[in-house]
């Protein structure tokens, strides 16, 4: 991991511009430049962030690369990160202190890379509606290598 700050820093939070720290966030994984990587929320309101998410994972699955992003509570965010993903990289989506969604690089359970320039940090958010009775976490996403061919087309998600 090589850490890769954000080129775009919203002035308002939230809404347009959105800043890049998924990109940043992304090119720090993959070790590459940020402008190397594009600007997967850079979509109008309308479209949203579903969009944004599928160009993101086109994007990746061109590149053999898949991405597998689930909820974890906070009080199993460590056993997680010791027993789950030990010895990896990963990508952590929450809150952030301005009140704008916002992602950052971890290690075994705690930030190691911000792309932010003030480097805020996130904040616990609460659980997907899909999730009742789950208390407050974060998302994690991992990056994997792709083995072998897709049995359907890598656009399709």
């Amino acid at each position: 991991m090589i850490p890769v700050d954000q080129l775009i820093v919203p002035w308002s939070y939230p809404g347009p511009p959105y800043g890049d720290c998924l990109r940043a966030c992304i090119a720090s994984l993959l070790e590459l430049p940020a402008d190397a990587v594009p600007h997967f929320m850079d979509y109008p309101d309308s479209e949203g962030g579903d969009r944004g998410e599928q160009h993101l994972r086109e994007w990746l699955a061109s590149r053999g690369i898949g991405y597998l992003v689930n909820f974890v509570p906070l009080e199993d965010l460590e056993a997680v990160a010791e027993h789950g993903l030990y010895g990896y990289h990963v990508m952590i989506g929450s809150g952030g202190p301005k009140g704008a969604q916002h992602a950052v690089v971890a290690y075994r359970g705690r930030v190691v890379h911000d792309p932010h320039p003030e480097r805020p940090g996130i904040l616990p958010i609460e659980p997907p509606p899909e999730m009742p009775g789950v208390g407050h976490g974060y998302y994690i996403a991992v990056l994997v290598l792709l083995c072998g061919s897709p049995p359907h087309s890598a656009a399709a998600t």
